[in-house]
């Protein structure tokens, strides 16, 4: 969605695009938050008529799920840990961070 740039890092379980873009806003209807892109079927018309933003599937299969957008942290699914595991895994010129722990059940 015109990130630049975006680090695809994990630590065991936990996974992480982030990026110095906020790539999450780019796009979104007017009238849906963020979080409703990990509940809802947002349409993604720019990859055809029949496609949706992919941030359906980390809500879907994601057992926690966060957001750290330029120093504000949104808990999307589950309780957030005490430390957020992003921290020395993604470069820090990454402002933007979306956080998921998979879990090997999930599939």
């Amino acid at each position: 969605l015109g990130a630049g740039h975006v680090e695809i890092c994990n630590d065991e379980n936990w996974w992480f695009a982030a990026s110095e873009t906020n790539w999450l806003e780019r796009d979104l209807p007017m009238d849906t938050t963020i979080e409703e892109l990990f509940s809802s079927r947002i349409k993604f018309p720019s990859l055809g008529p029949n496609s949706y933003r992919p941030e359906l599937y980390v809500g879907a299969y994601g057992r926690k799920v966060y957001l750290r957008l330029a120093g504000e942290t949104i808990s999307v699914k589950g309780k957030l840990p005490s430390k957020l595991p992003h921290l020395d895994v993604v470069p820090p010129w990454c402002i933007y961070v979306l956080g998921c722990l998979i879990e090997e059940e999930a599939f």
